[in-house]
């Protein structure tokens, strides 16, 4: 076990750590991005509800990608599985020590929805 938190809440906002592709120490879906970013947003619903929140409450999210060619793949699963008005968005390329890991996520979700705005 690692030292850190998953998520942390802080006054009416929840930090989520990275939430790479992998589940009991191995990695899923090793080089499928699609199916690894899919994996990711059941995770990152999954630790939101345990603050009552869910993915709609997500402001900014950070995708840490390996091979820029997957963002295809992951723009397709991310507009099929995230709400609108959709987060901010950082998107960085970089690598991981991990063999078969795509992508990592990290977030920032907001309690009060009804006090948020979004432009495209």
């Amino acid at each position: 076990m690692l030292p850190i938190s998953s998520a942390v809440e802080a006054g009416d906002y929840v930090f989520l750590s990275g939430v790479p592709p992998i589940e009991e120490g191995r990695v899923v879906f090793p080089g499928d991005a699609a199916r690894q970013t899919e994996f990711i947003f059941c995770r990152m619903r999954q630790i939101l509800s345990s603050f009552e929140l869910s993915l709609n409450h997500l402001v900014y999210v950070q995708v840490y990608l390996r091979n820029i060619q997957d963002s295809e793949n992951i723009n397709s699963v991310y507009e099929r599985m995230m709400p609108r008005p959709y987060p901010a968005r950082k998107l960085v390329t970089t690598d991981f020590t991990a063999e078969g890991v795509c992508l990592e996520i990290n977030g920032i979700a907001y309690r009060k929805l009804e006090q948020t705005k979004s432009i495209s």
